[in-house]
């Protein structure tokens, strides 16, 4: 969205745990490891490498929604809907297209404060920052 190449990735469950420890050059190494057995030499090292510690957050403690069993995409929609007019929600749960991810809560933040204005809101200068590797622990 910034118009900076960016390389998200994911460690979930026992990855997450596994790697817990691990340094971020060990972390960007081991994902380096994964690309160029797929892509070969050609992948070049990240310019800089960002690790959010998703699991040691004090706030979120690596939790994130998720879809439960015999849930629908509506479900993202109904509570991504305004209640009275004045309660508007936002988060990665209301957000259909890629819930549980930051741009899902940033995204639905922008909707909402679009709602609550009226109007539309540029994205482009909203986002500020560069994250080349991020790893999600959770």
């Amino acid at each position: 969205m910034h118009g900076t190449p960016t390389l998200l990735t994911f460690a979930a469950g026992p990855a997450a745990r596994a790697i817990r420890d691990w340094s971020d050059s060990e972390v960007a190494d081991s994902v380096l490891a994964q690309l160029r057995r797929l892509y070969g030499e050609r992948v070049p090292a990240p310019t800089r490498v960002t690790v959010t510690s998703w699991q040691d957050d004090p706030f979120a403690h690596g939790s994130y929604a998720y879809m439960t069993l015999g849930s629908t995409t509506a479900d993202h929609d109904d509570l991504a809907t305004p209640i009275g007019g004045v309660l508007h929600l936002a988060g990665e749960a209301t957000w259909t297209d890629d819930p549980a991810t930051v741009p899902a809560a940033m995204r639905s933040g922008h909707r909402a404060a679009e709602r609550i204005l009226g109007r539309d809101v540029p994205i482009e200068g909203l986002w500020a920052g560069t994250v080349h590797l991020e790893r999600r622990l959770s």
